[in-house]
């Protein structure tokens, strides 16, 4: 049985917006959670699952805590480290 581009890009297209709300409109965001949009990706790209489940949790939780202000700083530098790159920078400017 050949199956043509058009029925393939159809079989496609089904599967992907069978998911999406029925009142959804192209180009709006993605009307769930993070986490389920990773599930409907990973079920287009990764065939089925998620790589690391949890740790993609836990980004998202790191993602939203440093956009609400909450979360505390991924950066681990000092401030004689941060001081010895801006001189750097600044002297590389002149």
């Amino acid at each position: 049985m050949k199956i043509t581009k058009r029925q393939l890009r159809k079989i496609i297209q089904e599967e992907y917006y069978s998911k999406l709300p029925k009142d959804h409109i192209d180009g709006q965001p993605w009307p769930g959670t993070p986490e389920d949009l990773a599930h409907a990706q990973a079920g287009t790209w990764g065939h089925g699952g998620v790589v690391d489940p949890q740790g993609y949790k836990d980004l998202v939780n790191t993602s939203r805590d440093l956009t609400a202000g909450k979360g505390k700083s991924i950066l681990q530098l000092s401030e004689h480290s941060l001081r010895k790159i801006i001189r750097k920078a600044l002297s590389n400017i002149k």
